[in-house]
């Protein structure tokens, strides 16, 4: 419903300045006991002083997509890495895991609806609609910004996120 929603331009973005530091601990704060139910470590780096203009519920909502489907493709003793820093005026964020990673011919392919990577047999690795990741680039392009995943360091995949971290007046009024 909300990436129609967004789609047909009626879902209007709530911009407020946010700590993002306490955004990103809130929506990760469920994580941290699957974390150790599952014998997986989740670690969040952002900077305590780190504030940004944006809609906290959709971002909050972005980011708990992406550290979810982090904790479905890690396996065992495996490591998820939330991250937040500003760069030249420009929030860059990270959720990175050394899970089994997303092929090359399926990079960008899985932003797009109803879309999975699949394994060898061409199933969806996974149960799900293939909504979440459409969801998350239709959210962050609603703020100015951009998403996309690259291969990790080391395996796995590292979905980042660069989002301007002060709204215009005109982006306010919207």
């Amino acid at each position: 419903l909300m990436v129609s929603k967004m789609e047909k331009g009626e879902l209007q973005l709530r911009r407020k300045e946010v700590a993002l530091a306490q955004l990103l601990a809130q929506q990760l704060d469920p994580y941290f006991l699957q974390a150790s139910a599952e014998d997986k470590q989740l670690e969040l780096e952002c900077p305590a002083e780190l504030d940004a203009c944006l809609d906290p519920a959709l971002t909050g909502r972005v980011v708990e997509n992406l550290v979810s489907n982090a904790f479905k493709y890690t396996t065992r003793g495996g490591h998820i890495r939330v991250s937040a820093a500003c760069e030249n005026g420009t929030l860059l964020m990270s959720v990175r895991d050394d899970g089994e990673g997303i092929p090359d011919g399926f990079k960008e392919q899985i932003f797009g609806k109803y879309q999975q990577a699949p394994e060898r047999e061409g199933r969806p690795l996974r149960k799900g609609t293939g909504l979440g990741l459409a969801f998350c680039r239709l959210a962050i392009e609603a703020h100015g910004g951009k998403i996309w995943v690259q291969d990790a360091a080391g395996g796995g995949s590292d979905f980042r996120i660069e989002l301007p971290r002060n709204a215009t007046s005109e982006q306010l009024a919207q």
